[in-house]
């Protein structure tokens, strides 16, 4: 690709002129609000007083200097303080005491604070845990913090979401770290805390932190620390199976924090991603700070109308019936709201026609921000329509996905959704690859659904002989056919995974394969760094399961926007148990190849390994490719459950 050509791409994607891309998010401010980087939590001596109440702790030790014990010690009842400690020697001849796990023992709290709050915490932390790991450890400081927020809709049977203390993976964080759960419902909110070392996870269970439940409900999580992102960010995913009647779908956590409660937030989705049943998205109101519109704009097909939100409700639902028939088809669910905090969407088929007779198949994920009318701005100018041919023909997709194509093995089908793009996507541009990654040849495709799809039924309709050797897909939208600007388009487009033995299916948000291109783009980096876009690298993760009977799989795709692109690669997958121990596999991979790899298969006592509790974190890397990767999940009834890996 020539100089003028990368230059070119800017106003053939649509672009703006003045399009950045931001390396550090800020916040904004809520009203009435001083602006702040989000990556920073600081808490007072009045907040931790707080917690320590709403907490109900009543032997509380405090670690620090004299000065810090007597100011903190005054905003508390006669007889709450338990202990004082410090390392300083001035303090020690006046009566504190070392840290120890002796002078823990049998407190309800610790609260750290003073000159030097971060050396303090991060001992205290060490301490605590040997000591008892439930037990707080406040700080009052200005530190980092990482959060994540899950919403559970009222007709799920179960959720179990696992937590993974993941920053020694991704930054070399090696300390303890303490996480503060949160969860609650219509009737209650619950907190726990857990101190967990380097790569050391555990399970919740929803009905175990809220039993008896009642409505919908959330679970957040909050680590705060002196260091964990170096600033670059809050992130933090839980990864959970959310369960009902047989079937169940995983998700992952979503994050988002300090934005003002009065941002406007729509989202639609397309109503033949149902079978039949409904669907229900989850409005987020975490910590009852709604901003003045408790107003939900709603959408389904040309009907309008609005509900109001309670505003003492953590988490509001909206239910769309599907309705079925030919003049339905291409409707959308669609709502707007203000607020923050990412909603979620499930999709509860009913008696759906499935092989072996009707199947309850329950899909879901987190909802992709797309407005809910049609953009009129997305039309392809002649000048941008020539540049796009041109680079077409030095051998560019322009956001391609990979899809793998299984001929019915294991009992499976994968496809692909992009029905809530807007504007709509019903033209796509496919090539075929063989098992050894040798292009097989191109085809041009148009469906008039705006739901799943699978990768078979798309092949049916290749006339090459070809075909009968295609083992995987490259998708993208035919640009130049629909006729928009890639970046004047939201292409929310998923991956679809299908039991062929029940009809179960769910979707995630498909792992782009604009990847390993060789070179930086002007306007349109790498989502991590513009520098993975010319050496790409690998480190995601997820989850494994063995309990209850579930089999795990993970999906791999090496591929690249760049069809000139020809890297082979070995990726190393691991499965740790919630201690931290690893069982690892090598896995190689052709360019343009995915591989479906069975854990059980790959790394023999998988479930020795994850024992009892039967969940564990799953890591994927690879330092020579920036893969795509998926979590897949098999159970004993013929559930699927499908979810992308993460990471930074």
């Amino acid at each position: 690709m020539t100089l003028p050509m990368l230059k070119g791409l800017k106003q053939v994607l649509g672009l703006p002129e003045n399009r950045q891309k931001t390396k550090i998010k800020v916040g904004e401010a809520a009203a009435g609000a001083r602006a702040r980087p989000t990556t920073r939590m600081p808490q007072t001596s009045d907040q931790v007083r707080l917690l320590l109440g709403e907490d109900g702790a009543r032997r509380i030790g405090i670690q620090g200097d004299r000065g810090f014990r007597d100011q903190f010690a005054a905003v508390l009842d006669p007889g709450r303080v338990a202990g004082w400690f410090s390392v300083e020697a001035a303090d020690l001849a006046a009566g504190a005491e070392l840290p120890s796990v002796r002078g823990f023992a049998g407190l309800d709290a610790l609260v750290v604070g003073g000159r030097e709050p971060e050396l303090g915490f991060r001992q205290a932390l060490r301490i605590m845990q040997k000591c008892n790991a439930s037990t707080p450890v406040h700080y009052v400081g200005d530190f980092e913090f990482c959060g994540g927020t899950l919403a559970i809709p009222a007709e799920a049977d179960g959720c179990l979401a696992l937590l993974y203390n993941h920053f020694q993976q991704f930054f070399n964080q090696r300390d303890v770290l303490q996480f503060r759960i949160e969860a609650a419902d219509d009737d209650r909110r619950v907190r726990r805390w857990r101190l967990l070392g380097p790569n050391q996870s555990m399970i919740l269970d929803i009905d175990e932190l809220l039993p008896g439940r009642r409505g919908p409900s959330m679970v957040k999580v909050l680590v705060g620390h002196p260091l964990l992102t170096g600033g670059r960010h809050y992130r933090l995913r839980l990864c959970a199976d959310v369960e009902w009647r047989r079937s169940f779908t995983i998700v992952h956590g979503s994050h988002q924090f300090f934005k003002s409660p009065d941002r406007r937030k729509e989202f639609r989705l397309a109503e033949e991603v149902l079978r039949g049943g409904h669907a229900v998205v989850t409005v987020p109101n975490y910590d009852l700070d709604m901003g003045e519109s408790p107003v939900v704009d709603l959408l389904a097909g040309t009907e309008r109308h609005q509900i109001e939100r309670r505003r003492d409700r953590r988490v509001a639902e909206i239910r769309f019936e599907h309705r079925p028939g030919r003049a339905n088809a291409g409707r959308h669910f669609g709502l707007g709201y203000n607020g923050f905090g990412t909603s979620f969407w499930y999709a509860f088929e009913e008696g759906v026609a499935g092989p072996g007779g009707p199947v309850d198949s329950l899909a879901g994920n987190h909802l992709c921000r797309v407005r809910i009318e049609d953009r009129q701005d997305a039309a392809l100018s002649s000048e941008e329509s020539a540049r796009l041919e041109m680079v077409e023909a030095s051998g560019f997709m322009i956001h391609p996905c990979t899809v793998p194509i299984l001929r019915g093995r294991d009992g499976l089908a994968f496809g692909f959704n992009y029905g809530a793009s807007n504007p709509p996507v019903r033209d796509f541009d496919i090539r075929f690859f063989d098992a050894a990654g040798s292009h097989l040849g191109r085809m041009r495709w148009r469906t008039e659904r705006a739901g799943p799809v699978l990768i078979e039924d798309v092949l049916a309709d290749w006339a090459d002989p070809a075909a009968a050797r295609a083992a995987a897909a490259l998708v993208a939208p035919d640009w130049r056919k629909i006729g928009y600007a890639p970046g004047r388009v939201v292409t929310a487009a998923d991956l679809v995974l299908q039991s062929l033995r029940t009809g179960d299916r769910d979707l995630t948000e498909f792992q782009s394969s604009w990847r390993n291109l060789g070179m930086q783009i002007p306007d349109l980096p790498h989502w991590l760094h513009p520098s993975i876009g010319v050496f790409g690298r690998t480190n995601v993760i997820g989850r494994a399961r063995t309990r209850d009977g579930h089999r795990t799989g993970v999906l791999l795709a090496n591929a690249s926007g760049n069809l000139g692109y020809r890297r082979q690669v070995n990726a190393q997958i691991q499965v740790l148990d919630l201690a931290g121990k690893a069982l690892r596999a090598d896995i190689p991979l052709a360019a343009f190849t995915a591989k479906l790899v069975w854990l059980d298969e790959l790394l023999p006592g998988l479930d020795e390994h994850l024992g009892t509790p039967g969940m564990g974190p799953l890591v994927v890397t690879c330092g020579e490719a920036d893969l795509g990767a998926q979590v897949i999940s098999v159970n004993p009834a013929g559930a699927v459950g499908l979810q992308h890996l993460w990471g930074y």
